[in-house]
């Protein structure tokens, strides 16, 4: 049994818009599902400049509603497969690799003694 302290396990795919992206979060589909953990999409708003700020109150709505769009498409792409898959949405500010790394370790990797099956990669 899981620890309460310990966050709940996810499968994390990183959405930026692109096609990739949902594509991405489609492949991820049969992984949430086969494992009964939820898919989490992650959206990150790059900083304007080093100090992580938004400087302009505009350019920074405009992020938020292009994150929110970007994550809505993911999200319908992958409503639209049927699949009981729960979905959770983040979006965050940070340049895109550390925001990624920071909400992959921050969920409980699948290991063999919580999770004997592997995850399988595009290949298999």
């Amino acid at each position: 049994m899981r620890s309460p302290d310990l966050p709940a396990p996810a499968i994390v795919v990183g959405i930026d818009g692109s096609r990739v992206g949902i594509s991405a979060a489609l492949w991820a589909v049969d992984e949430a599902v086969s494992r009964d953990i939820p898919l989490r999409l992650v959206y990150a708003i790059e900083p304007d400049d080093r100090s992580g700020y938004q400087h302009d109150w505009r350019d920074a709505a405009r992020e938020f509603a292009d994150a929110e769009i970007a994550v809505r498409a993911a999200v319908m792409a992958v409503e639209s497969t049927d699949e009981p898959v729960k979905i959770e949405v983040e979006i965050a500010q940070g340049i895109r690799v550390t925001v990624l790394r920071d909400t992959i370790s921050s969920v409980v990797k699948p290991t063999a003694a919580n999770d004997p099956k592997p995850v399988r990669d595009k290949a298999s």
